[in-house]
């Protein structure tokens, strides 16, 4: 088809840019500039992207995704106990918290800030009562609603990033009609659905180990029956296998894709016509390298090609994909322990980004006056871990985030690490154990605010 149209009704006019994983749920844009703007690319928002931007609005600010379109990070509910009294609020940072009045669940206690109180009606010196927030517990809580992951908004949203993103991938223009099963679930959510949740653990690890923390990941690959498969890693904690078409068409050539969106923006990928092709660019690779040493008569070779990992696993998996992907519609205890597994991974760790360090900064500098105090009970690890980050940096006069990951491999053995209890009381003990703590955070953290993005 020669020209531009939407790939949904196939119209010339009112072109837009779609983004394929909502702009809310990544740092990576990547867009598919043949989706006409009212009928297919705003709408899609009140149909299904916002609920699901929505539910899932605490894991995308703890990874750090914000919406291009908002100046703030998502906003999420949650709950906060301060002695015996429980509070229910919604912010986007945790720095918000005591910025405003919040009323106790039973409704009688407030807590704000002083001066606020005071000017409440009725308020006096005999119905005040100042707490110091560094000497109390703060207990925490928030809700993840997994129910979203099986919903029909996030079945709808999977199938429209995985037509859109294979689209875009073999430069399809305007509406081929072998498409319409998929175009019609996306667009009225009826139909047959062809977005099943993967069940197989196994696979869950292997993009662990070779993608990065929190990332999307995007896979084409053909089914044993010829048909045309997509699969959709949702930050890690949910991966789907998407059935596009039943069979391969002429006009989309490009069966063998992969694609890794990360946190810090950066991009993998590669695009072969069939598995085949790839495993005949593997090979090549090997010819190509060159010997750099001998070991007992064998040749040690180099490849220098970063994404060869990638393409192994691929080639590895294929079989696996085809056959044991242990996919199902609804939940069970299996799939609901599995998302629980990956969703706690995801807050039990943390990726270091210059844009997460620079968020810290922005949103505690305001704190941080000559005599501020580090909480030593707070109940937020993700917080305390940021704080021992800013405090190695001005301790060590860090002057960029690879220097950062090289001390943290140093010392931890990889960039990425597990916020444990013991690790936290570690942190805080190194941190409050140095007599000028404070003035070593603001020097962390002047260096941050100096960093470029990478």
């Amino acid at each position: 088809m020669k020209g531009k149209a939407c790939i949904y009704c196939g119209t010339t006019e009112h072109l837009s840019a779609s983004d394929i994983i909502p702009d809310a749920l990544t740092n990576a844009k990547i867009i598919n500039p043949n989706v006409c703007q009212d009928a297919h690319n705003s709408k899609f928002s009140d149909m299904f992207e916002s609920k699901v931007i929505q539910e899932l609005a605490l894991i995308t600010n703890f990874l750090d995704v914000k919406s291009s379109k908002g100046k703030n990070y998502a906003r999420y509910q949650m709950t906060f106990k301060v002695g015996e009294d429980e509070y229910s609020t919604c912010v986007s940072s945790e720095t918000e918290l005591f910025q405003k009045i919040n009323t106790s669940l039973d409704g009688k206690t407030k807590i704000g800030p002083i001066e606020q109180i005071k000017r409440i009606k009725g308020a006096s010196d005999d119905t005040i009562n100042q707490v110091d927030l560094n000497n109390i517990m703060i207990e925490w809580k928030t809700i993840i609603k997994l129910q979203v992951f099986f919903s029909n908004e996030m079945y709808r949203l999977i199938a429209k990033i995985a037509y859109e993103w294979y689209c875009l991938f073999n430069s399809v223009q305007g509406n081929l009609e072998e498409f319409n099963d998929i175009i019609r679930f996306i667009t009225t959510g009826d139909g047959v659905n062809p977005v099943q949740f993967v069940g197989n653990g196994e696979l869950y690890k292997v993009l662990e180990d070779i993608g990065n923390y929190g990332s999307h990941t995007l896979i084409a690959y053909l089914g044993n029956d010829n048909s045309v498969n997509v699969i959709v890693s949702l930050f890690g904690i949910a991966i789907y296998n998407v059935k596009l078409l039943s069979n391969t068409i002429e006009e989309c050539s490009n069966n063998c894709i992969y694609q890794e969106l990360s946190l810090d923006s950066k991009r993998k990928s590669f695009c072969f016509k069939t598995i085949e092709d790839l495993r005949k660019n593997i090979g090549e690779s090997f010819h190509k390298a060159s010997p750099i040493d001998t070991i007992r008569g064998f040749n040690i070779m180099y490849l220098d090609d970063t994404a060869m990992t990638i393409k192994f696993m691929y080639s590895e998996c294929y079989k696996s994909m085809q056959n044991n992907l242990m996919c199902v519609l609804e939940p069970t205890q299996e799939t609901v322990e599995l998302l629980k597994l990956q969703t706690s991974k995801i807050f039990q760790e943390s990726a270091l980004t210059v844009r997460n360090l620079k968020r810290f900064v922005k949103e505690h500098k305001k704190y941080w006056n000559d005599v501020f105090r580090l909480n030593p009970n707070t109940g937020d690890k993700k917080t305390m871990f940021l704080y021992y980050l800013i405090f190695i940096i001005g301790t060590n006069d860090i002057q960029n985030l690879s220097e950062l990951n090289s001390h943290l491999k140093n010392n931890f053995g990889n960039s990425e690490i597990k916020i444990s209890d013991e690790l936290t009381n570690e942190f805080i003990k190194i941190i409050m154990g140095t007599n000028n703590y404070q003035e070593i955070i603001r020097k962390g953290a002047a260096l941050v605010e100096s960093w470029s993005f990478e």
